[in-house]
């Protein structure tokens, strides 16, 4: 039965490296595609346009990306106007609700073809070649489609349209072109405290495996070992092995260190891994960028649960991860984050940086 298993993960880890390998598909263009299912991803905040509910009068927000039908959007033009239908509740439309001004909100209604307000047109502007458009009521002559801000749960309104404000511009992802490993499904644990992210993260992946501890008893545990915080990878590793062989797993599970020479060898590795069922913490810093997560640190654990690829104009690739983080008392910055595979090389080239996977034995 163990080589067999081994015999399956390297075949299951060939076929993934030769889907990375294909070339990618072409972008979205001016050529918009009737009746296509999208993720529509903010090209500021980086966040995707999610339906709160599935009643008429529910909002829309923007969110980590999850891949549920809450963040697919069927976009049909009809005549000359498109309708934006979130597939979680194909009776309901992408809605204007008010007139024609700032900060007017959009919520979802019940479909009627005589609304205006349900009536959108879509302007390509090809915001630093990336295929992005601006979405623009048929009710205004002037304003468009506006996230509020960056943060996650941010509520879209209405703005005047500015050529330089790039929460005003959305990128279409074809559902059918955007490749998930595994959706992500871990019930994340937010760290009771600052600088414990480690024993967060591994309460999460104790939690998909039936495991319950607590913060503290992980911290207590890894202390044991050398270390309880963020800083002693190896005190993690000996944390999550006793739990799982208290638990008599580890005739099946294991959890070792692994590096690799490429951003493409991170999501080839993760990819495996999560398509298997194995959430896998990660380690990483990018000192130089704020863009996917909105603190600073000198190191950071979270757990990948997913690996998402995407065929639009950069053919993205993103590592999908389940977030602890601790900001303050008040303050958890907590939930699902796309993180491209090049920042966790970033980090391992620069500080020697290591991921804690589940192998089978």
């Amino acid at each position: 039965m163990k080589k067999i298993r081994i015999i399956s993960l390297i075949l299951i880890m060939i076929l993934m490296f030769s889907v990375l390998c294909l070339p990618k598909a072409s972008a979205a263009s001016s050529a918009f595609v009737n009746n296509g299912i999208y993720y529509i991803k903010n090209q500021r905040s980086g966040k995707y346009l999610t339906a709160s509910g599935t009643s008429s009068g529910s909002g829309v927000t923007q969110h980590n990306f999850t891949g549920s039908t809450s963040q697919q959007f069927k976009i049909t033009l009809t005549g000359s106007d498109y309708y934006f239908t979130p597939m979680s509740a194909t009776g309901l439309r992408l809605n204007v609700n008010g007139s024609d001004a700032d900060d007017v909100s959009l919520k979802l209604t019940t479909y009627d073809s005589t609304l205006l307000s349900q009536k959108f047109g879509l302007v390509f502007n090809n915001n630093n070649n990336r295929g992005t458009y601006k979405i623009k009521p048929k009710l205004s002559s002037t304003r468009v489609v506006t996230v509020w801000n960056e943060y996650r749960g941010s509520s879209i309104w209405l703005k005047v349209s500015s050529a330089t404000d790039l929460k005003q511009d959305w990128i279409l992802e074809r559902v059918s072109t955007v490749s998930l490993s595994i959706a992500p499904a871990l019930t994340i644990s937010a760290q009771g405290t600052n600088n414990t992210c480690g024993p967060a993260s591994v309460r999460m992946v104790l939690d998909n495996f039936g495991i319950t501890k607590t913060e503290s008893e992980i911290k207590t545990t890894a202390a044991v070992y050398g270390g309880g915080d963020h800083t002693i990878c190896d005190a993690l590793t000996k944390t999550l092995n006793f739990y799982l062989i208290a638990a008599n797993k580890s005739t099946r599970y294991k959890y070792n260190y692994i590096n690799s020479s490429s951003a493409a060898g991170y999501m080839f590795t993760i990819g495996v891994l999560a398509t298997a069922g194995y959430p896998t913490v990660v380690l990483f810093y990018n000192p130089s960028s704020t863009s996917y997560y909105p603190y600073t640190t000198g190191g950071h654990y979270v757990v990948a649960n997913a690996t998402k690829k995407t065929a639009n104009t950069n053919s993205e690739n993103y590592i999908i991860t389940s977030d602890p983080h601790w900001v303050s008392n008040s303050v958890f910055h907590t939930g699902v984050w796309e993180i491209p595979p090049d920042v966790l090389l970033n980090y391992t080239i620069a500080h020697s940086g290591l991921i804690i996977h589940m192998t089978t034995e």
